[in-house]
């Protein structure tokens, strides 16, 4: 195939940033980082496996990367190594979880309502 190396941490959760909240600036990629550092620790698990646990985050697999600009790439990418290194407060209040309103009722697992930001209510 194509992908010949692994692909990184911090490109998987950029692939994942553009994909949940490309359309919506640093801001929303920061908040959506958030929840993948605070699920990681959560639920003790490495960052890589909360980024592809099946079923979680459909921006990894949304394609949406690839079709983004090379700019938007860029700003998830910085987004991401800081997100890895410990380098973005989080500003959702502890969130595990964000939905879009518009598009989903809250699942079950989104028991208290921590933040919104454009179109994600985030939860834990």
């Amino acid at each position: 195939g194509l992908f010949k190396m692994p692909i990184t941490t911090v490109v998987l959760l950029a692939m994942l940033l553009v994909g949940e909240a490309g359309g919506q600036g640093a801001e929303g990629m920061r908040l959506v980082a958030s929840t993948v550092i605070n699920r990681s620790v959560a639920w003790d698990k490495p960052i890589r496996d909360v980024i592809v646990q099946p079923r979680q985050y459909y921006g990894l697999t949304s394609g949406l990367y690839e079709q983004s600009s090379p700019k938007t790439q860029a700003l998830a990418l910085k987004i991401a190594q800081e997100a890895l290194v410990g380098g973005i407060k989080d500003r959702t209040g502890g969130a595990l979880y964000f939905i879009n309103p518009r598009h989903e009722k809250p699942f079950r697992w989104c028991k208290v309502k921590t933040y919104q930001y454009k179109d994600h209510a985030f939860y834990k």
